[in-house]
This record gives structure tokens, C-alpha cells and sequence, in this order.
């Protein structure tokens, strides 16, 4: 049987991840409005990093700079 082993960011750095929920907290959109951007391209597609079959992870980081968050949202 293998192991899997979990690979770890780079030292001083983290990869953050933001779900819908935090995205809606953020802006202030629904759910419909959050997707509805995101199907127009309006908005960076979500990810799912091998989880789940449906995407619904989003880097920090594009969210960020899509949004003119920039450094201080870090």
C-alpha cells in the first residue's frame, strides 16, 4: 500500500483558499450572483484541487487581485 505525503508550501509562504460563502461575505453577492459572474467571465473559474468533483475552491490571491484587495487583504 502506498502513502500518500502531503506536500507543504514553501517556508513564508501559504496557499489560501477561498469557498463561495467567503467570496459572497466579501462582496456582498448571492450565490446566483457569484455564479452568474462567473459563467459570464466576469469573475475567475473556481478549482476543486482533486477534492471534489464539482470546482468550488478559489486561490486567494486571483480572488485578490480580481477584486483590487491586493496586499492588504494578506
Amino acid at each position: 500500500m502506498q502513502t500518500r505525503v502531503k506536500r507543504q508550501p514553501a517556508p513564508g509562504l501559504t496557499r489560501r483558499i477561498y469557498y463561495a460563502p467567503d467570496i459572497m461575505q466579501m462582496t456582498g453577492w448571492s450565490r446566483s450572483t457569484l455564479w452568474r459572474r462567473v459563467k459570464a467571465g466576469r469573475f475567475p473559474e473556481p478549482t476543486n484541487h482533486g477534492r471534489r468533483e464539482e470546482p468550488n475552491e478559489w486561490n486567494a490571491l486571483v480572488v485578490d487581485a480580481h477584486l483590487g484587495r491586493g496586499a492588504e487583504a494578506a
